[in-house]
């Protein structure tokens, strides 16, 4: 069995830096984080009439699908766009406390597989 805790000590230098998107799910009682590294989160903007997008290249869109059919309460997390604790301050059991909070929000890469045309 997997836990939270063993899988944020393997991410924490990736999760302060605010640039890896991590997917985190479950199965049974064991805890998955897995660094999506091909994953950009393109935020709307009003002057340059750039809508919102995600832009995920197919094999990490591929593992998303696998993830999300052993969970599909997953969730797809940014230390910049997502609320995992505070960059700076961060430590394994912030964001241990932070990826809880996140995951019992419920998921949300059901939605981004829709906005990708995979769901």
């Amino acid at each position: 069995m997997a836990s939270l805790r063993d899988e944020a000590r393997a991410y924490i230098d990736e999760a302060r830096d605010g640039i890896i998107w991590l997917a985190l799910w479950k199965t049974g009682r064991s805890w998955h984080l897995q660094a999506m590294y091909s994953t950009e989160y393109v935020e709307a903007c009003r002057t340059l009439n750039i809508p919102t997008h995600w832009e995920i290249d197919n094999d990490d869109l591929d593992e998303l699908q696998r993830i999300y059919q052993e969970d599909s309460n997953a969730k797809l997390l940014n230390g910049y766009y997502t609320n995992i604790g505070s960059l700076e301050e961060m430590t394994i059991e912030s964001l241990v406390d932070g990826l809880r909070w996140q995951y019992s929000m419920g998921g949300n890469v059901e939605e981004i597989l829709q906005e990708m045309g995979k769901a």
